[in-house]
């Protein structure tokens, strides 16, 4: 299952977001995802956008 972190105690903040072998995600890239930072399907109501799918072999 993936694991996500946020370290905003830094100047320059840092996402990251681990995931197991063989694991298949989408990550949120239109910022209304109620998931966030996980796709939940919200970008179909904003045209031009999309999720950007990670996947580990």
């Amino acid at each position: 299952m993936a694991t996500f972190t946020d370290n905003n105690d830094k100047e320059r903040p840092v996402s990251q977001i681990l995931i197991e072998s063989g694991e298949k995600i989408a990550v949120c890239r239109c910022f209304k995802s109620k998931k966030f930072p996980y796709c939940d399907g919200t970008h179909k109501e904003h045209p031009g956008t999309g999720p950007a799918v990670v996947e580990s072999k």
